[in-house]
């Protein structure tokens, strides 16, 4: 596919009226080729123009097909196919999923996380079928980022550094530091209907209180707990022979 620049799977943004090209170069005989858009349940035919060249008994095989009348939502996923001849070729499929008018976040929806520094933490799509995902963060003052997709019935997938990701989308990070901190969107799709699942990631650190000393007795070292501390003040009362042990949360 022209717009993944050779390689067997891709995600592009497109617009309406766009076209999407595939092309086997230098066969013997000419390859067959034909687009079909791809859901969890079957392959649609598509309209397409199909052109065959040939320069000294090698042959070309192009399949161009516009877009305008097939872009029912924001995500699709379509297939170029190749029949006949395919001895020649690497693989029968590419497979390219396309995303037209960005959808919006609902920051209100989003599952608020708070995560220790250092720690890892793995953040899952939704979606009783799953086609396809994109991941995308959101990104203040700039257009979203996409940090991961993936076409889950050929097992292929992308993601960006810091990021992991498995075949089933689920989004993996190592060590969740400030800079990671942001919302963060999977968008899921059997090809019939999409889905969006958002979290709202957080960073919180360990909070560590001095020893102090208080009159005759000693502060014990305070508890270590995410966003508050406890400080424990043992207080000796010489004249009666007594044991005050006071607890303050902070």
């Amino acid at each position: 596919i022209k717009q993944c620049e050779s390689k067997q799977y891709c995600y592009k943004k497109i617009n309406a009226g766009d076209e999407l090209e595939c092309a086997v170069h230098d066969a013997r005989p000419p390859v067959h080729l034909t687009w079909v858009q791809r859901t969890m349940n079957h392959d649609s035919d598509v309209t397409f123009q199909r052109t065959y060249s040939t320069n000294v008994d090698l042959n070309t095989t192009t399949a161009t097909m516009r877009l305008r009348s097939l872009l029912h939502f924001h995500f699709h996923l379509f297939v170029c196919r190749a029949k006949y001849n395919t001895l020649v070729l690497d693989s029968l499929e590419s497979f390219i999923i396309t995303e037209l008018d960005e959808p919006s976040t609902d920051l209100s929806k989003a599952t608020y996380k708070e995560i220790e520094k250092g720690d890892s933490i793995i953040l899952q799509c939704s979606g009783d079928k799953m086609l396809f995902f994109i991941w995308k963060k959101t990104v203040p003052g700039t257009a979203n980022v996409v940090i991961a997709h993936g076409y889950v019935l050929a097992g292929t997938n992308f993601s960006i550094q810091p990021y992991s990701i498995d075949r089933y989308g689920s989004l993996t990070f190592l060590q969740f530091n400030e800079s990671q901190e942001g919302v963060y969107a999977c968008y899921t799709s059997d090809g019939n209907k999409e889905t969006v699942t958002s979290y709202n990631l957080m960073t919180v650190s360990l909070v560590t209180q001095p020893i102090v000393t208080s009159g005759t007795g000693i502060t014990e070292i305070a508890a270590k707990q995410r966003n508050k501390a406890a400080v424990v003040i043992a207080i000796c009362l010489p004249l009666f022979g007594t044991l005050v042990v006071l607890v303050l949360v902070i």
